[in-house]
């Protein structure tokens, strides 16, 4: 926020974790599919926030706090020793967060035990980052200003300026009027428990695979030459469709494999054109609407739409924390209502800086629509909607109701 040398710091942290994730993922032997990227994909705003709070706090004790005769190195590490202990336990817990995912067996582990995987090896990248890189890097390239007599709204940007001058009325008046502080956090869970109901559940959201597959099913006592003719009649009938390019059938299964099928039951995979070709349809639902029409009645036959990965799951199936800093002012002798505003003020970037990153982190997976964007863009919007509500808590419930918890 207005600095170019700490947001380099924490920007370094980003390239460190992917890389030490991708290792992890070698090791443990898991390949590069859609859940094991959009993990990473989900954990890339989560891995810079150690390093934020670490250089942001080294960045405000070479500001506002460091003693003449102190060295860069003893302000650097006295820094990090005070933010150490609650960053390691912050990603420790984040971590614990997935380990029922790595409990899961199944069709549902196969699925979600490689998001798992890269989400903990990131954020533990993270960790050994902001343990023991950021110090370093923030010994090299932070700078204490050359004067800060002009006091210490002077040594901070012009942003950080005009964003406390905008948040201090607002959480002071918080803070005296603790009530809506209580009224606000109701009001988020009561809007949380009347959604929730309504938004509707499945195991996985329904992939926008690219490739069709239509199942016909036909007469238990037919021929395996009759069975052949509808085939290839319902074969010619899409090949009019412009944006089918082609279709492979296959009629019934042998009784060596998993899934027999007998001959009265075809499964014909409809090779499709990339997406920005088609001319008839606007995305895949009105496609299927339209080879329903262009089909018609298939005397005998019944007729059923899925796609390569669904049709497989199904046949498997059938068989951010807050970080204020108002002990310390308390210990300073300063009133807990004031201490809890000046400490709310304090830590105003980080929790901003650890949400804006976490956020723009997922946008790509907000506004995605190639294939496997149905499955990325829930989980990025439920981060992103619990990244709103954490955030206003943090900035403006916790100071608010800090006093009342006080220890």
């Amino acid at each position: 926020m207005g600095s170019v040398r700490p947001s380099l710091v924490v920007a370094l942290s980003i390239p460190f974790s992917v890389l030490f994730a991708t290792l992890g993922m070698h090791y443990f032997g898991l390949s590069a599919n859609l859940m094991s990227l959009g993990g990473l994909a989900i954990a890339i705003g989560m891995m810079v926030d150690g390093t934020i709070v670490v250089v942001e706090n080294v960045d405000r004790i070479l500001r506002r706090q460091a003693e003449p005769d102190e060295g860069r190195v003893e302000v650097v590490a006295r820094a990090c020793v005070e933010v150490g202990r609650p960053i390691v336990f912050a990603i420790v817990i984040i971590i614990l967060v997935f380990l029922p995912l790595f409990t899961l067996q199944g069709v549902e582990g196969k699925t979600f035990r490689p998001l798992a995987y890269t989400v903990a090896m990131a954020m533990l990248g993270s960790l050994i980052f902001a343990l023991f890189l950021a110090p370093v890097l923030s010994n090299l390239l932070l700078r204490a200003p050359k004067s800060t007599d002009a006091g210490t709204q002077a040594s901070e940007g012009w942003m950080m300026r005009r964003l406390v001058a905008a948040y201090r009325p607002i959480v002071s008046r918080f803070v005296a009027h603790r009530f809506w502080a209580l009224a606000s956090a109701g009001v988020l869970l009561l809007i949380g428990l009347v959604i929730f109901p309504r938004l509707g559940s499945e195991f996985t959201p329904a992939l926008q695979e690219a490739t069709l597959v239509l199942r016909l099913t036909m007469a238990p006592s037919i021929s395996l030459k009759e069975s052949t003719r509808i085939t290839m009649l319902v074969e010619r009938r899409l090949l009019q469709i412009p944006e089918v390019t082609g279709a492979v059938s296959r009629i019934g299964r042998g009784e060596v494999g998993a899934h027999t099928d007998p001959i009265n039951s075809a499964e014909m995979f409809l090779l499709l054109k990339p997406r920005d070709q088609w001319r008839t349809a606007h995305d895949q639902e009105e496609l299927r609407e339209m080879i329903r029409a262009e089909l018609g009645e298939i005397p005998g036959v019944l007729t059923n739409f899925t796609q390569p990965i669904a049709m497989t799951v199904d046949e498997l199936l059938e068989g951010v924390r807050a970080e204020l800093a108002v002990k310390q002012r308390v210990r300073e002798g300063v009133d807990l209502d004031e201490a809890s505003i000046q400490g709310a003020c304090l830590r105003v970037r980080p929790v901003l800086m650890t949400a804006l990153t976490t956020a723009l982190g997922l946008i790509p997976l907000l506004f995605s629509s190639g294939t496997g964007s149905e499955v990325q863009r829930p989980l990025a919007t439920v981060v992103v909607g619990g990244l709103v509500s954490s955030t206003v808590l943090t900035l403006l419930v916790l100071p608010a109701l800090y006093k009342w918890f006080a220890v």
